[in-house]
């Protein structure tokens, strides 16, 4: 489907928005891909969430994004790892009902928010990030530049009975270097600076990960509804993940 990224394209796009992700433990990377769930949340500095989202991940190439808090609502299925299939119910960032491309693109931002916070926190925490060796909370620090500086993030890792690895990532400051600013410049000036201080996420703000411990399912579950459910592919409508699934072979 044309406005669908296949699982392990956008997850590579995505960690390769960091050049230091690949630091990252080996570990680590072993258990992105073996993972049967990605859970990602973000907040403001009140401790506000606002938004999470969980890729459910299964053998056969199937995804389930699920977006909301607790168990979330089921939002976006990739049949296969290829056919899309959008569901109009449900968290879209606007109180009115979407359809088409505006529909289309809800889903994707808030599929690529999953993936890109994950690479967000892989990238800061870099080869400090690692599996815990027990369950008692691992504090470490990270960084990463910017255009004027390079902010700085207290991170916690921990192992989580029931759930897995789970790491929060809290913005500690912007690490903006001080202004050096030639009288006579035309670059790197005041505006530019505020500009690019502007585009950061506010100090406080955070990253929660989840990253889900054991065995990936076979696939979806076959039963589960995708009545009203649209398809990125203009396709007749499924009923059932079962049906989607079965049309990959066709």
């Amino acid at each position: 489907m044309p406005h669908v990224f296949p699982r392990c394209i956008a997850l590579a796009a995505a960690l390769s928005l960091s050049t230091t992700a690949l630091a990252a433990s080996a570990d680590i990377d072993a258990l992105l891909e073996r993972s049967p769930a990605l859970t990602v949340s973000q907040g403001l500095a009140d401790g506000t969430p606002v938004f999470r989202g969980q890729l459910q991940q299964f053998r056969n190439g199937d995804v389930v994004l699920r977006v909301g808090e607790g168990e979330g609502v089921p939002v976006m299925l990739l049949a296969c790892g290829r056919a899309g299939w959008l569901n109009p119910v449900g968290a879209t960032g606007t109180a009115a009902r979407l359809d088409g491309k505006m529909l289309v693109s809800a889903r994707m931002s808030q599929y690529m928010a999953t993936l890109t916070g994950m690479a967000r926190v892989h990238g800061v925490a870099g080869d400090g990030l690692e599996l815990p060796a027990s369950t008692a909370p691992r504090r470490f620090s990270g960084s990463q530049d910017w255009a004027y500086g390079r902010e700085t993030f207290a991170l916690t890792s921990r192992e989580v009975a029931g759930q897995g690895l789970q790491v929060r990532m809290v913005k500690t400051s912007h690490g903006m270097t001080p202004s050096t600013e030639a009288p006579d410049a035309t670059f790197s000036t005041a505006d530019d600076r505020a500009a690019r201080l502007a585009e950061l996420e506010p100090v406080g703000s955070w990253y929660e990960v989840t990253l889900a411990d054991g065995e990936r399912a076979a696939a979806a579950p076959a039963t589960m509804s995708l009545h009203g459910w649209v398809s990125g592919e203009d396709e007749a409508p499924a009923e059932t993940v079962g049906e989607a699934q079965a049309r990959c072979s066709e």
